[in-house]
């Protein structure tokens, strides 16, 4: 068995894999509802970055991912292969 970071990495690189093709069938796929499966994904994450002031040290964290199909795609054919 897979230790669980190893599945998060497998399951990440898939999402970013899937992301990209997604985002390449975007550009071939002529527009209609089709490029638009491809194209459309949902944002997840801050909109704006969380900044901390401390005066003395300032944080800043942000973290925002996109979703589309193909990113979902990509993390079940990951996690599938890593079973």
């Amino acid at each position: 068995m897979k230790s669980l970071a190893q599945t998060i990495f497998v399951v990440f690189l898939g999402a970013i894999l899937g992301g990209y093709l997604g985002a390449l069938m975007g550009v071939l796929v002529p527009t209609g509802i089709l490029h638009k499966i491809f194209v459309i994904g949902i944002p997840l994450g801050l909109s704006q970055p969380l900044v901390i002031n401390l005066k003395v040290l300032v944080l800043t964290f942000g973290f925002r991912l996109f979703i589309n199909l193909m990113s979902i795609v990509g993390m079940l054919i990951a996690y599938t292969t890593m079973r």
